[in-house]
């Protein structure tokens, strides 16, 4: 890839269209738009810019965590548990480790691939060590923060797929994938196995959340979620806030680099509400708010684990970058 094409493709991917006209914005997406991902290319440098647009907006300039992908070596393949890594394969619920050969890094991309393991497996900022007493190795992230990561989604580019194509009127059986990008307290994650503490409510952010497949009635759903959960052991309790916008109309196409950010601020530095903000393309599209004390307020106290899953036995999920800011 040229320096021309590296430049303009993170000019599309860091939050330049805010910026610009309704005329410049759809030159600018018809001449960024990456390739279908076939053999997906990323970009480079941006752990080395300057801190993004909303982030520094909001006062959150320091570049907390970064991972441009340019090398396999920021993920702790062999399951070590040592500190130092920036993603983790050991995953909670008990869910078998993520395999060497479920991902790969080429052309500062990672490719988190079709699997036939449980829904669940993938990367982390942090993974457990042990459920009695909890431990966990790597980083998490308490609010304020902001996130973005630029990512792709390919159904074409999973071999073998169903595809929305694939349920037909013969297809009785209900078949979904949820690649996603998301995080949840870390607290939560030992709770679902060892459920300690039964009666804590503890957060759950779905940066962006893909149910894709076929419904057992023969028809194919394509549904995106921007998520906030407050969970007590198994339960959702109390406050549920799920977006579902309408991405075809930002510009969203499957196969081709996007980016999605959430910002989430406290009740305190929010003006009197905390609340949970999604971007796409670095346009505003959803939100989620609470008052102190309140409902989803667990999103405050929360340390959260940044977690990456391609889809369940499907799709797999491409990720050029990601970045948090503090």
């Amino acid at each position: 890839m040229d320096r021309m094409s590296i430049v303009s493709i993170r000019k599309c991917g860091r939050g330049v269209l805010p910026f610009l006209g309704a005329i410049a914005v759809l030159l600018l997406l018809a001449a960024c738009a990456p390739s279908p991902l076939i053999s997906p290319t990323g970009s480079t440098g941006a752990c080395g810019a300057p801190a993004l647009a909303v982030a520094a907006a909001h006062g959150l300039t320091r570049l907390a965590f970064c991972d441009d992908f340019d090398s396999v070596a920021t993920i702790d393949a062999r399951a070590s548990g040592e500190p130092g890594f920036n993603w983790y394969p050991q995953n909670f619920w008990g869910v078998p480790t993520t395999r060497s050969s479920d991902y790969r890094v080429e052309s500062s991309v990672l490719s988190l691939l079709d699997q036939s393991l449980p829904s669940g497996t993938g990367l982390q900022t942090a993974g457990p060590l042990t459920y009695s007493p909890p431990r966990y190795v790597g980083r998490v992230f308490a609010a304020p923060f902001y996130v973005q990561i630029r990512f792709a989604v390919s159904k074409a580019a999973a071999p073998g797929s169903p595809g929305l194509a694939g349920c037909g009127a013969g297809s009785a059986v209900a078949r979904y994938s949820w690649p996603t990008l998301w995080m949840q307290d870390v607290d939560l994650l030992f709770h679902q196995t060892s459920r300690t503490d039964p009666a804590r409510s503890e957060a759950e952010i779905d940066g962006i959340e893909f149910y894709v497949g076929c419904d057992g009635q023969g028809r194919g759903n394509w549904k995106i979620q921007m998520n906030v959960h407050e969970w007590s052991g198994h339960r959702i309790i109390g406050a549920d806030a799920m977006n579902t916008p309408d991405l075809g109309a930002y510009g969203f196409d499957e196969g081709t680099f996007h980016t999605i950010a959430w910002l989430v601020e406290t009740a305190h530095a929010g003006g009197g509400r905390g609340s949970v903000t999604w971007y796409f393309d670095g346009i505003q599209v959803a939100q989620a708010t609470w008052l102190p004390g309140a409902p989803l307020s667990s999103v405050e106290r929360a340390a959260f684990d940044l977690i990456m899953n391609p889809g369940f036995r499907t799709w797999p999920i491409f990720i050029d970058y990601v970045e948090v800011w503090q």
